[in-house]
């Protein structure tokens, strides 16, 4: 699952600063988590950019994570999210690796195989008070790792 509403967010930064060469979100459910380790679940942010521009672009997401767990995101984004998530789905269900993929996943964390069918259900439970609760549990500004990679030369 994805915390739905940064990668919006994400996108609009690109216009503004040309730096930004990419962006996209991750996010892993709070039982995939306990798996590993992670109690609260885990959330991860990424995009490419110069790397002098690092720290004004990490500046601009936490302000945007801010707004996200203040204030519920739009519902067009939301009716967006769905129709995406849904269409790739569908999609991806022709796909005998997707399968594969699904069925190594469900069994390493415990879960029936009959949970690759529920994702609609989810898809459609999708709210914008979700994604908030959401982001207020996971993007806590006080538990990041903040990673800059920089060129060889």
């Amino acid at each position: 699952s994805r915390p739905e509403g940064c990668g919006r967010e994400l996108r609009a930064i690109r216009p503004r600063d040309a730096a930004l060469v990419a962006g996209s979100t991750r996010g892993a459910t709070a039982g995939e988590c306990r798996k590993g380790g992670f109690e609260r679940g885990a959330a991860e942010i990424d995009y490419g950019a110069d790397p002098a521009k690092a720290k004004p672009l990490s500046d601009q997401v936490f302000r945007i994570i801010d707004g996200i767990k203040s204030t519920p995101v739009d519902q067009s984004y939301i009716e967006r999210a769905q129709a995406t998530e849904r269409s790739a789905y569908e999609a991806a269900m022709q796909d005998n690796g997707f399968w594969v993929q699904n069925l190594k996943n469900l069994s390493f964390y415990g879960r029936p195989f009959d949970d690759i069918l529920t994702y609609p259900d989810l898809i459609k439970g999708l709210t914008a008070e979700k994604v908030r609760e959401t982001a207020q549990k996971l993007l806590d500004e006080k538990r990041y790792v903040r990673v800059i990679l920089y060129p060889a030369d």
